[in-house]
């Protein structure tokens, strides 16, 4: 139903849009690379689509580079994110006149079920002509139709800024990205369109991202102009490295971007993972939404501590969870889940010790499906 209303509320501001002409600022392209607006996660979904930020709950940075007309690092960016907020900036080098220099904050949640929705606030500090000192608010939305489909929707510059005493134009972008075979494979396309811009006078990009081997990304892109992009993307445990090229139509290299980054939790990666153990303590009757603190250490609540089990089930690296319960005090419905939980990740073929401390009938009763108590 939630879905229903933003969608119908994206078609509505989609027909309002096209009754309206005004100029159009082009945001410059270069070391921020292109990936679909409906695919994109973690700090690349920044400078996208700022719903995508929270797909992925990690936290880490980005820096990128670009090699052009024989400059290399001329033209360089960075991004880091943390808990569905993103902040970036890129310096493109501009031979001609003053360099392009912008920053970008955002930030994405999700608002129910499979619907997530972001904010983004661009503030080019320097550039030349109608760049400089220009400000540009946007908003994103990216849902699930179904198990192999995702769509997403970006509005860009909505408040419409100035240009000569007349409103510049919104900028739409419509994403739908397919995946036929889980994270294998995966093909999007985007359209692109301006206020006063009639469909049938829409941009198009086609992209798509293969997976041969767990941790190698190929992906590329092709447009309605036939200008093309190759490139690939390394996961090694916490870190990634990769690299993109640009060409037109004739194969002339129009410019490539480098990147290296980090993230904060294990990725599928092309080096094995070594072999973990997950210790999980539960104590008392932990809350399912804790006051935190305004400083020092935050309290985990019991849903992401259930969430961290089913995760581990999942990596491949962990083979084993030693579960502490101390004087465990969970309703018989919160401790039907833990066990649950614990079932799914002795699927995988995993062991599970409890310890038990000043057990009870609750602490029995989840323990009873480990294969060890102590």
């Amino acid at each position: 139903m939630r879905q229903k209303f933003f969608l119908t509320m994206i078609l509505f501001l989609t027909i309002s849009f096209q009754f309206s002409f005004a100029n159009q600022i082009e945001i410059p392209s270069g070391v921020f690379y292109y990936q679909p607006a409906s695919s994109v996660f973690g700090s690349e979904a920044a400078w996208v689509n700022p719903a995508g930020l929270s797909l992925y709950n990690a936290s880490g940075y980005q820096l990128m580079a670009d090699y052009y007309d024989g400059n290399y690092a001329k033209s360089w960016g960075m991004v880091m994110h943390r808990e569905g907020i993103g902040v970036a900036y890129r310096k493109i080098h501009n031979p001609d006149t003053t360099d392009f220099k912008e920053y970008i904050v955002s930030g994405g949640m999700n608002i129910g079920g499979d619907l997530n929705v972001g904010l983004s606030y661009q503030h080019f500090k320097d550039g030349p002509g109608i760049y400089h000192d220009r400000h540009l608010w946007n908003i994103g939305f990216v849902g699930t139709s179904g198990p192999k489909y995702r769509w997403g929707v970006l509005f860009s510059n909505l408040n419409r800024s100035k240009i000569d005493g007349e409103n510049s134009e919104t900028e739409m972008r419509y994403s739908l990205a397919y995946r036929p075979y889980g994270k294998k494979l995966t093909i999007a396309a985007d359209m692109f369109l301006s206020t006063g811009t009639r469909f049938r006078n829409a941009d198009f990009i086609y992209h798509l991202n293969l997976t041969p081997i767990k941790g190698l990304y190929l992906n590329g892109y092709i447009d309605n102009n036939s200008n093309f992009e190759i490139g690939f993307r390394v996961n090694l445990l916490k870190s990634f490295t990769g690299a993109r090229r640009s060409s037109n139509k004739k194969g002339h290299h129009r410019g490539s971007t480098f990147f290296y980054g980090s993230s904060d939790k294990s990725q599928e990666s092309i080096i094995k993972q070594p072999k973990r153990r997950l210790n999980v303590l539960i104590s008392g009757r932990p809350q399912e939404n804790p006051v935190q603190p305004k400083f020092g250490k935050k309290q985990q609540s019991y849903l992401v501590t259930l969430l961290d089990i089913y995760r581990a089930a999942d990596d491949e690296s962990i083979k084993e969870i030693v579960l502490k319960l101390d004087r465990l005090a969970l309703g018989f419905s919160q401790a039907q889940e833990l066990r649950e939980a614990v079932k799914y990740f002795k699927s995988k073929n995993k062991k599970v010790t409890a310890y038990l401390h000043y057990p009870n009938n609750i602490s029995y009763y989840v323990s009873s499906i480990c294969d060890k108590i102590i």
